[in-house]
């Protein structure tokens, strides 16, 4: 959907804002195929997407409406049309990217970054919901996952490991505090404006647990990005059981990579070996939940 017709996407945005864009400009980058556009509305900016959807979709959007606050730059206007096409409008937030500060910034941008990025997480994981289906749904996508690596004949670093710990990891789970979650936290995914944080871009969203919202930040990030996320997590873990949290954070961690690994050859015909390395080095072989830098000296 990236190459779209700039008339079509101005009709989209009509019915779906109630009126015209004054202003209309592509936006590059992202390896989603969404279709992305700056859009001037009602006198202010907005982020626009246009990507397939359906009607569960449509609704979780409007659910994240009403739980979000204005720190998470979540769609606030949003239409699914006949066909399953679904436009997206999310405040445009005009700042630095939170991976670019970091990068060029000092211990006191770690603390209140991490800080007001744990808040954000908090707020959003806050209200829990009845999901009896849960822990099967995790337990199929684990076993899927495995099948797919046998299947693709994958050969990444501890690529047998993961599974093994997956398959085992998985057997009589119980799901615990199932809540909305963005599914891609990571530096680049926060903008700063005026020294306040925003989180971006909730397309990969869904419900899930806690934990699934840490993967990037605890393992698959690498080292540039762990001073960052220690200062998340220690706010973060003062308002839950941390031994939990890091039980399902190794699990979570560990699917991702699989899950990446099995996208990355299919995409591209690559092996995984950075984000596997990092699971291996952090994680001892398994033979820890907790990443070795959580009790480092970063």
């Amino acid at each position: 959907m990236k190459d779209m017709d700039h008339n079509h996407v101005k009709e989209l945005i009509a019915l779906t804002a109630g009126k015209q864009p004054d202003s209309l400009q592509p936006v590059s980058g992202g390896l989603s195929n969404a279709g992305k556009f700056k859009a001037r509305v009602f006198e202010q900016d907005w982020m626009v997407k246009i990507l397939p959807g359906n009607a569960v979709r449509d609704l979780w959007y409007k659910e994240l409406a009403i739980r979000s606050d204005d720190r998470m730059a979540c769609p606030k206007m949003h239409h699914l049309f006949e066909g399953g096409t679904l436009c997206l409008m999310s405040p445009w937030i005009d700042g630095e990217s939170l991976e670019e500060r970091l990068l060029n910034g000092n211990k006191k941008d770690l603390q209140r970054f991490g800080e007001q990025a744990a808040q954000i997480l908090l707020k959003l994981h806050q209200t829990p919901f009845e999901y009896p289906g849960y822990a099967k749904q995790l337990q199929d996508r684990v076993y899927r996952a495995c099948t797919q690596v046998e299947e693709l004949q994958l050969t990444f670093p501890q690529h047998e490991q993961c599974c093994d710990f997956l398959r085992k990891s998985v057997n009589n789970y119980g799901a615990d505090h199932v809540c909305f979650v963005h599914k891609d936290i990571r530096p680049e995914n926060f903008v700063v404006k005026d020294e306040q944080l925003y989180l971006i871009d909730f397309d990969n969203g869904s419900l899930g647990e806690r934990a699934t919202d840490f993967s990037y930040l605890t393992t698959m990030g690498g080292e540039q990005f762990f001073p960052f996320s220690k200062e998340v997590l220690q706010t973060y873990l003062s308002e839950m059981d941390s031994d939990d949290f890091w039980k399902k954070n190794l699990l979570y961690s560990t699917l991702q990579v699989v899950e990446y690994a099995i996208w990355k050859y299919q995409a591209k015909g690559k092996q995984v070996k950075l984000q596997a390395d990092n699971l291996r080095a952090q994680y001892d072989d398994f033979a820890s939940l907790i990443p070795l830098w959580w009790n480092s000296n970063i």
